[in-house]
This record gives C-alpha cells, structure tokens and sequence, in this order.
C-alpha cells in the first residue's frame, strides 16, 4: 500500500494486521517478530487483573514486574519493533471502570481545555 509520493502509507500497517485477521496474509512472519515482547506482557497483564471489587490488583509494581515492562519498552524503541495491538478478552470490572473515568477526568483537568 504506497501513498502517491511512493513511500508507504501510515495505514498500511493496519491494513496488513486486517489482512491478516482474515486470513489472507500470505506470510505471517512480519506479524510474529513481536511475539516474544508481547508474550511476557500478556503474562503480566493476566497476573494484574483485579478482583470484580477492586480497581486495581496492587498499588505498585513489583521490581520484576517494572524490569520486564522497561525490557519491553527497550526492544520495541531500540529495534523499533511494531507491536500488534490486541482487545482485552474480558470486560473490565465495574471497579476498574470507576477508577478509568475518574483517571480519564483528572488528566482532562491537568492538561487544560484543548487548543
């Protein structure tokens, strides 16, 4: 997908992940370079779902948890490495819920009406 000046498209990325989802991506190597990023994040993410009466499953990471987002963060800007972007599998909880608009309002607050 090039744009008129020949270069690639800023959508062609997701137009490739479409592509793909259903299933008439050809080669699907392009879209497992990010695997081993993605499968210690998904591990993580699993381990820090709430409780259905809690926001949050723990007010801080644990140093091991921080290690492996920052190696994450590392691989993806250093080798500037693409990362497939998936929906969560479950609903949040009405307490996460809660907790995002009240954190969506804050930040809205903070940043000022927009320009």
């Amino acid at each position: 997908m090039a744009a008129a000046d020949g270069h690639e498209h800023p959508a062609a990325p997701v137009a490739r992940g479409l592509v793909a989802a259903c299933g008439g991506l050809p080669d699907a190597d392009d879209l497992l370079t990010d695997a081993a990023i993605l499968r210690p994040l998904a591990d993580l993410g699993r381990s820090l779902r709430p409780y259905a009466d809690r926001a949050v499953s723990q007010r801080f990471l644990l140093d091991r948890q921080f290690s492996l987002l920052n190696s994450a963060l590392t691989k993806i800007t250093t080798d500037k490495v693409t990362l497939t972007l998936l929906a969560p599998l479950d609903r949040p909880t009405a307490m996460s819920r809660k907790y995002a608009l009240g954190l969506r309002s804050a930040l809205r607050t903070e940043a000022g009406p927009p320009e």
